[in-house]
């Protein structure tokens, strides 16, 4: 969504004396107001380092502390300042549809990240080799632990000190941890709400027994949705969402309810420990079916494997274009080189000669720098592998150009 802005030129709405900028900080007043929650919205973009901020006026109490019972006057007037801040990946977009996604570098990325003039360069530089994308980015949303300032003039302040620290600007409250094992932690909002239960003595019984149970690269991590408890267990070992081993939810009187998931062996623990039954992400339930996915759901869609594929092989750049994937498929016992976009658009299929042996190929390049990847993680594979195939069969290129591909 695009907005015009303009420069302040007088008071905002509900607010009869603000002052609105603190040199060389002048915040600009962008019309509309698309989130139904914030009466009025301002921006600053820093012409020399090309940082943008965004301040959101805040009338009143916010929905999640009227959810929490916390007094905050209906007149009172607030300000919520971010950044929007650059998350390393590129996105392609036809008809408001992202078809295709560019991800950095990480071992360049990753120590840049945190630092906004190394950052920026990188990302900057990276859409400029690729034409058509968009830069993806963070910015603060709506949530328990955002912060408010009292006026325009914090909020330019705030933002000069960015500036001149180089660091992001920071929109939400740090999340304050409690240790209650090894590889267990609660933040502070859920001890809260653990504290106030008349049962808080077996559940804090029952988190230890989640904890002992908890591999060796596994953490339990207590937090809450409004006036939930959630469990959730990560193993820091796999990559998502397949590392995400099991979420429970309690209800506001601490009462385990059959909302969340399971992979492994932690379903069992779910009935045991909580007595509830909970989806199955290792089987059907884990996919998104065509829809967008649910937190922990791969992206994927059921198909049927072909009874002439007799052999499948995968990978999956790591970083760069991750979103391109080849493989190495036999059909009809005929090899063939297969290539095209994890999300999105048809494959391309090259039949290969006899003497070619394209999973060795393969397997080399997981080795090196690829990922491997299983058809059912790919959106319709089956349907645009056979595809692709049909209209390869027609032509048999030579050993040179199959090698070349």
């Amino acid at each position: 969504m695009r907005w015009q802005s303009k420069k302040i030129s007088g008071p905002l709405s509900f607010h009869p004396i603000l002052s609105y900028h603190v040199q060389p900080i002048s915040f600009s007043l962008v019309d509309g107001v698309p989130d139904g929650i914030a009466t009025a919205y301002l921006q600053y973009k820093d012409s020399s380092t090309g940082r943008t901020f965004v301040v959101r006026q805040i009338l009143g109490p916010m929905p999640h502390e009227r959810l929490l019972g916390l007094h905050v006057p209906d007149e009172s007037v607030r300000f919520f300042l971010h950044e929007v801040i650059p998350n390393g990946r590129l996105a392609q977009y036809q008809l408001d549809e992202m078809v295709d996604i560019l991800e950095t570098n990480p071992k360049v990325w990753e120590p840049a990240k945190s630092i906004p003039s190394q950052a920026l360069p990188l990302i900057r530089q990276m859409a400029d080799k690729h034409p058509g994308f968009d830069v993806l980015v963070d910015e603060g949303k709506y949530s328990p632990r955002m912060t408010f300032l009292g006026s325009l003039d914090a909020c330019a302040m705030a933002v000069q000190n960015a500036l001149d620290a180089d660091v992001w600007l920071c929109s939400e409250e740090p999340t304050k941890r409690h240790v209650l094992g090894p590889r267990t932690q609660i933040d502070f909002r859920a001890k809260v709400l653990l504290d106030a239960l008349p049962n808080k003595a077996a559940l804090v019984r029952t988190i230890q027994s989640l904890g002992q149970r908890l591999s060796e690269h596994e953490q339990l991590v207590i937090s809450t949705l409004f006036l939930s408890l959630v469990f959730r267990v990560t193993d820091m070992s796999l990559q998502y969402p397949r590392c995400v081993r099991f979420v429970a939810v309690l209800d506001k009187d601490g009462t385990p309810v059959a909302k969340g998931f399971t992979r492994g062996g932690w379903g069992r623990v779910a009935i045991s420990l909580l007595g509830v039954r909970l989806d199955d992400f290792d089987g059907p339930a884990g996919r998104s079916n065509g829809q967008y996915p649910l937190y922990g759901q791969t992206v994927s869609y059921p198909g049927v494997r072909p009874a002439s594929v007799t052999h499948c092989s995968l990978a999956l750049k790591s970083h760069g274009e991750f979103n391109r994937i080849f493989g190495y498929c036999v059909v009809n016992g005929v090899g063939y080189w297969v290539r095209g976009k994890r999300i999105a658009g048809e494959f391309a299929a090259t039949r290969l000669p006899a003497v070619h042996v394209g999973e060795e190929f393969v397997v080399g390049r997981i080795r090196r720098d690829h990922e491997a990847l299983e058809p059912h993680e790919v959106p319709h594979f089956w349907e645009r592998l056979m595809s692709a195939i049909e209209s390869a069969r027609d032509f048999a290129p030579t050993e040179a150009a199959a090698t070349r591909s």
